[in-house]
């Protein structure tokens, strides 16, 4: 007859050697299934909790007696639970479709937009900033095939890849935008390749616009670089821009002969070396600007020019104080050498400042 601890122990050990005859591998899914259950459980329980949480938020939001605040309850709860049903509950039709948006551009969700009116200007924005955000410009013909807002919509899509490919363009049916980024495709082909020949296939004539684009798209990061503010106050062509790109960056100054007139001096300008003499005409490029930005064009030539040479006395040639003391704090900070703030005399706040400039990046010194 089994003793007593004998009975006691006859259940576990009946498991023990049930479970004893499965393989390794069939425990090991027993044991799965089971941590998967309880992962299930635990989740369940948390969606109850965050459900409750909502529901109490909701209600709160519910009896707020004031319109204003009560939508603005229903907003800030739409937007922290990422709720689109919530969004509906405002009361202000503009806010509640501002809602939709919020959320529809937080969570990347195109379907979202579709909640919004069509033929509302928040609609078009929800389309456009989440096909932005996706990089995808097919969902721009969500807002009509031939409309101005898809070209908008893909062109800037296009701008944010730097027109990377030319395929961008080909779904743009807005014929100026069209030709606006296959413009922007050779420009920035012929800057990635080094390659001068994809210049020629830009406009020969003046487009202020085309080259305000190609401005911001090459300098817009680099402020050390002040000669392209004079950029807007000539009469660029933008091959000719192109080709000093180009020329400046490859370092090769043959492909300056390839451009005329105010570009061309300012482009064999780069290649001049402070033990050679400059034949670069300040005076006669910036007298084809307006009159208002004349001082603004020799400040930032020159600047560029000294930066160029590392040389201050250039930045005395500036008639204006204010751009020559300009001028010389950016070489100061430049090089971080305080030697040039020298230059600067009869104005001791200026020259401190610009000690204080050249001692700020002295760390940042390139050769």
């Amino acid at each position: 007859m089994p003793k007593t601890g004998d009975r006691a122990q006859a259940p576990s050990l009946k498991i023990s050697k049930a479970f004893g005859r499965f393989s390794e591998s069939e425990k090991r899914l027993a044991l799965l299934s089971i941590a998967g259950v309880l992962v299930v459980i635990a989740i369940a329980i948390l969606l109850l909790r965050s459900q409750s949480f909502l529901y109490n938020k909701l209600g709160s939001c519910k009896s707020i007696a004031f319109g204003v605040q009560r939508n603005q309850c229903f907003s800030s709860l739409a937007n922290s639970s990422s709720n689109l049903s919530i969004c509906k509950l405002i009361s202000s039709p503009r806010s509640s479709s501002y809602c939709i948006s919020a959320i529809a551009q937080r969570t990347r969700n195109i379907t979202a937009c579709s909640g919004l009116e069509r033929n509302s200007s928040v609609y078009a924005g929800c389309i456009e900033n989440v096909s932005y955000l996706l990089d995808n410009p097919s969902y721009c013909r969500l807002l009509g095939n031939n409309s101005q807002s898809a070209s908008g919509c893909i062109y800037s899509i296009a701008e944010l890849n730097r027109f990377s490919s030319i395929s961008y363009c080909s779904y743009i049916s807005n014929a100026t935008e069209e030709s606006m980024c296959t413009n922007m495709y050779n420009y920035n082909l012929a800057e990635r390749l080094d390659a001068p020949n994809y210049c020629s296939m830009l406009p020969n004539a003046t487009d202020n616009n085309l080259v305000s684009e190609m401005i911001l798209d090459t300098y817009a990061n680099k402020s050390s670089n002040l000669a392209y503010y004079s950029f807007y106050s000539l009469n660029l062509t933008p091959s000719g821009l192109c080709y000093y790109v180009i020329a400046t960056n490859s370092r090769n100054q043959t492909i300056c002969s390839k451009t005329t007139g105010a570009i061309s001096d300012l482009c064999y300008s780069n290649f001049t070396y402070p033990n050679q003499s400059s034949n670069l005409n300040i005076s006669g490029i910036c007298s084809s600007a307006p009159n208002y930005t004349e001082g603004l064009c020799a400040y930032s030539i020159s600047t560029a020019k000294a930066l160029s040479q590392r040389n201050a006395s250039i930045c005395s040639g500036i008639n204006e104080t204010y751009y020559q003391y300009s001028c010389i704090v950016a070489l100061a900070a430049r090089y971080g050498n305080s030697t040039y703030c020298n230059s600067i005399v009869g104005n001791d706040s200026a020259k401190s400042a610009c000690i204080l400039s050249a001692g700020a990046n002295l760390s940042n010194v390139t050769g």
